[in-house]
């Protein structure tokens, strides 16, 4: 997998994170209370190397690590919204290539 370039890099042992968005259908309301405790992403960028981790890997990580970034879009690109997390924060890898799809 090729990537381009992130315009941002962190320092040390994190990474910049692109959670997934879910679509939520059907009128059923869950408070933020009761929602998944771990959401998924892909990886952006990365500060040192790691053994295990690249960029473009989707991993699983707490909803609650590390800290939220937001980067105001305009009428071509929407908004953003990143998470910058340590690799100590990545629970698992998530091997898309096995999954199937309906």
């Amino acid at each position: 997998m090729t990537t381009k370039p992130f315009f941002l890099t962190p320092l040390g042992n994190r990474c910049i994170v692109k959670p997934d968005e879910f679509e939520h259908k059907g009128r059923i309301i869950i408070p933020d209370k009761a929602k998944h405790k771990t959401t998924t992403g892909r990886i952006l960028a990365m500060g040192e190397p790691h053994e295990k981790l690249q960029v473009g890997l989707r991993v699983l990580f707490d909803m609650f690590s590390g800290g939220e970034m937001g980067f105001q879009g305009d009428e071509t690109n929407p908004d953003i919204h990143l998470r910058h997390i340590s690799y100590d924060e990545i629970i698992g890898i998530i091997n898309d290539e096995g999954v199937k799809t309906k």
